[in-house]
């Protein structure tokens, strides 16, 4: 029976001897497991650090371009509304140009019946001018008759008083 105790504690040894080499690779293989995991958190935290960091700049990147959208949309609102004014002061010169074409036109007419009604009447000056010059023309050949009748008779007279006398 003392072997038996003997081979069973040998046995028991051996198991014991067994199973702690077991517990020791379980814990080497879980101390690597620990390390490598321990590695991947260290890497880990320093995507999130720089992923934070980008996260922060696009944050403010998103800020900029808000408040970029915001300026423009002020300048969208200031450039419609003076495109507003613009429109309507064309409208207005549009307006004021029509009257004033309106204006030329009734002013050509005019200056066109003003040409009419002068060249008539330099028409009518010419015409005159045509008549009076036949009438001095006649006038002057009429004293020239006269002229030349009173000194025809201015000499009978003197021809008849001469002869009288």
């Amino acid at each position: 029976m003392n072997k038996s105790i003997m081979y069973l504690n040998f046995l028991g040894i051996f198991v014991l001897g067994v199973i702690c080499f077991l517990q020791w690779q379980v814990n080497n293989h879980q101390h690597d497991v620990i390390e490598q995991l321990n590695g991947e958190i260290g890497q880990n935290r320093t995507k999130i650090t720089s992923n934070e960091k980008d996260l922060k700049d696009k944050d403010e990147q998103i800020d900029d371009l808000q408040n970029k959208v915001s300026i423009l949309d002020e300048n969208i609102a200031d450039a419609e509304t003076k495109f507003a004014k613009l429109a309507d002061e064309r409208d207005q010169i549009a307006g004021e140009r029509d009257k004033v074409v309106t204006q030329l036109q009734r002013w050509q007419d005019a200056v066109g019946l003003r040409d009419a009604a002068l060249k008539t009447a330099n028409d009518n000056i010419v015409a005159l001018t045509a008549d009076r010059d036949n009438t001095v023309q006649k006038y002057n050949d009429l004293a020239k008759q006269y002229n030349d009748l009173m000194t025809q008779f201015n000499a009978l007279k003197a021809t008849t008083q001469k002869s009288g006398s």
